[in-house]
């Protein structure tokens, strides 16, 4: 993840809350040039200042306009709003056909997660609505 690299480059990573600081710091040596990443993923809940959770800083900050976050609430799921999505292409031929929305987060989980922790826990900030805790601290659930 170094080195000279052509114009226009496009550097996707995905589940990047599990990407190491040092991976992180490889991806950043990639936008050079003309080029642009997009990371997809939740903010580790074990690692404060994680490399992801820096990102999404970033996009929140006037001072880094090349930088967006845009948090998606598990409110926003399909299984929760009843969107129409599309069929499932991953499970095998012997499962009935069905909505990718079941493998989605639904109320059940929400309502359950809410009962555990409590609304204000950093742990549900970060998977529920999609917030970053302020304060940081490791928050692993128990």
């Amino acid at each position: 993840m170094q080195g000279i690299h052509g114009n226009l480059k496009l550097v996707i990573v995905d589940e990047a809350g599990g990407i190491a600081r040092s991976i992180g710091a490889g991806t950043n040596n990639l936008l050079t040039g003309d080029a642009r990443m997009l990371a997809i993923g939740n903010p580790p809940t074990d690692d404060p200042r994680s490399r992801s959770e820096v990102m999404c800083e970033e996009g929140d900050d006037p001072d880094e306009p090349g930088t967006v976050t845009i948090p998606i609430a598990t409110l926003d799921s399909p299984a929760i709003t009843g969107e129409r999505v599309p069929y499932c292409l991953d499970c095998p031929p012997s499962v009935a056909r069905h909505s990718i929305a079941i493998h989605l987060p639904a109320q059940n989980w929400v309502d359950r997660t809410l009962r555990e922790y409590g609304e204000d826990h950093p742990y549900v900030m970060i998977k529920v609505p999609a917030e970053l805790p302020k304060g940081g601290g490791k928050v692993i659930p128990t």
